[in-house]
């Protein structure tokens, strides 16, 4: 009755290992979004290249135009304006804004992901 038991845990043991590892081998790496009834795929791209890119276009846009006004659209709807100077932080994923206001300089924090598009005035 006990080599029973025993056989009974320890096949269970081992059944149950082997549906997890056959699990973990057929999850996807990239899963469709449906929306609407259209699939799209996702792309994910390095948060290094994402900020050195826009601090790129800034510049081509600074050197385009000296006099142009360089802007910022966030995901919120807000607008960064009147930009004074830009740098990133050590981790890439931060921008630091320095703005020029009717109250003086201000300093804004932003990170990459909120940063939507980029232009000039």
């Amino acid at each position: 009755m006990r080599y029973c038991l025993l056989f009974f845990f320890i096949s269970t043991i081992a059944f149950c290992q082997e549906n997890e590892v056959k699990a973990k081998e057929e999850k996807p790496l990239v899963v469709p979004i449906k929306d609407k009834g259209f699939a799209q795929s996702v792309m994910m791209i390095d948060a290094k290249s994402r900020a050195q890119d826009f601090l790129k276009a800034y510049d081509l846009l600074k050197k385009e135009k000296a006099s142009a006004r360089v802007f910022y659209k966030l995901t919120n709807g807000n607008v960064v304006s009147n930009i004074v100077d830009i740098s990133l932080f050590e981790g890439n994923t931060l921008f630091l804004f320095k703005v020029s206001s009717l109250q003086g300089v201000k300093y804004l924090v932003v990170p990459i992901e909120e940063l939507q598009e980029i232009g000039s005035l």
